[in-house]
């Protein structure tokens, strides 16, 4: 937190929360608020993040992938199929989903 104050100053304020673990462990954890200039500025802060090796999720995308959170195991991608295997829950929101019984990929050879 302190690169990042440093590198933004008051550009950047972090909500800090104390959470709970599965193991019965408590971490602290930090949302940070950002004064919105541009789509620009909000881009060039994540790529510093990422630098730094901060993890960023970004809610400012369209799809599940492009978010930060998309795991490379593709365990959302499985419970898409597994749970809504016709897409009807947030049509769009997953780029690598391809409902049951679509066409779009498939070789059709006669």
């Amino acid at each position: 937190m302190l690169q990042l104050k440093k590198h933004f100053h008051d550009e950047i304020l972090f909500h800090m929360e104390f959470m709970k673990q599965g193991d019965g462990r408590v971490a602290p954890g930090a949302i940070p608020l950002v004064y919105y200039q541009s789509e620009e500025r909000l881009n060039e802060m994540i790529a510093f993040c990422r630098k730094i090796g901060v993890f960023v999720a970004n809610p400012h995308v369209n799809n599940v992938e492009g978010g930060g959170r998309y795991r490379s195991d593709h365990i959302q991608l499985l419970a898409k199929l597994r749970y809504d295997s016709k897409g009807l829950l947030n049509p769009g929101k997953m780029i690598s989903f391809e409902p049951e019984g679509s066409t779009a990929g498939t070789v059709i050879t006669r």
